[in-house]
């Protein structure tokens, strides 16, 4: 596992752009080195949202049994596991070259 890298020049893709992307709908992420832009698939859309709302759900859970918590903490607690896992994400995300660019 790791960042992925450009198919066109080997450079790793930018994690910021990854995780930009995800905040942002999965959109397209351009190469900063050859200009390439990548797609996620809509499989891959699929498993990244079920890999961020499956494990918030839980800790969700988990956090309202064993503690009694305020609204706004608990919400505040959901928000930063919630980031952490997106900060994670673009070690296994894939996005491959889009098929409807010119290269």
């Amino acid at each position: 596992m790791g960042i992925q890298q450009c198919q066109g020049c080997n450079k790793k893709l930018d994690w910021f752009s990854i995780v930009k992307s995800i905040w942002l709908g999965y959109k397209p992420i351009k190469c900063s080195g050859c200009g390439k832009q990548y797609v996620i698939d809509f499989k891959t859309r699929y498993k990244t949202t079920f890999s961020m709302i499956i494990p918030l759900f839980l800790f969700g859970i988990i956090l309202r049994n064993t503690m009694t918590l305020s609204t706004g903490f608990m919400i505040g607690a959901l928000f930063l596991f919630g980031s952490l896992i997106t900060f994670i994400l673009p070690f296994f995300i894939r996005y491959s070259l889009d098929p409807l660019k010119k290269q």
